[in-house]
């Protein structure tokens, strides 16, 4: 029994180290790089080439953000400064809330379109107001009735410098994006995010 056991734990050693030169085979096959691995010539800077042709497929596969600018209260302009530098890989389109004229405009930028509002509050609109804690001031209540136009849309990222929304890691916030079932961010944290790494 101890024989059968010691052949049958070396088999299942054998299988999974089979397993795991057929997958490194793979990837560095897909680098061109078959003949340094048969030689062991793969060195560190090989490796770190696969590691960035393997990052730049996952970013290709992941799907792309859909934003909504708060114009009320972020630049549009400043804005598109920042989108615009993650416009070819990450960006599917950007929504504004108000029909404004973006100045130099660049060919780089994602496409734009307006987001509106229906004119009157429906039952669900409603409820999801009543679950955010709805404030009295239009200027919130505004905000609010994008957000939920943002969500309706399944869009991703609602960008906003509006701190009646809540601060980042408030509760305030974290009960809105939940509600909403998005991200709430200012642009000072979707750039740290996204664009430079900071966060």
């Amino acid at each position: 029994m101890r024989v059968s056991a010691k052949i049958s734990s070396r088999t299942k050693y054998h299988d999974r180290l089979r397993r795991s030169e057929s997958s490194e085979h793979v990837a560095l096959t897909t680098m061109g790089m078959v003949g340094f691995r048969a030689s062991g010539a793969v060195d560190r800077s090989s490796r770190r080439a696969v590691g960035s042709i393997s990052c730049a497929i996952m970013m290709m596969m992941t799907p792309k953000l859909k934003v909504t600018i708060d114009v009320a209260s972020v630049q549009p302009e400043d804005a598109m400064n920042v989108l615009r530098r993650i416009s070819d890989v990450r960006l599917s389109d950007v929504a504004l809330t108000e029909n404004v004229a973006i100045e130099r405009q660049s060919r780089y930028d994602p496409t734009t379109f307006v987001l509106h509002l229906p004119p009157d509050i429906g039952t669900e609109e409603a409820d999801f107001l009543n679950r955010a804690g709805r404030a009295p001031d239009g200027r919130t209540l505004r905000a609010l009735r994008f957000l939920y136009q943002h969500r309706r849309e399944g869009r991703d990222i609602f960008l906003t410098n509006d701190m009646t929304l809540g601060t980042e890691g408030s509760e305030q916030r974290r009960r809105l994006a939940d509600a909403a079932r998005t991200r709430i961010m200012t642009l000072a944290e979707f750039e740290g995010f996204y664009v430079t790494g900071r966060a």
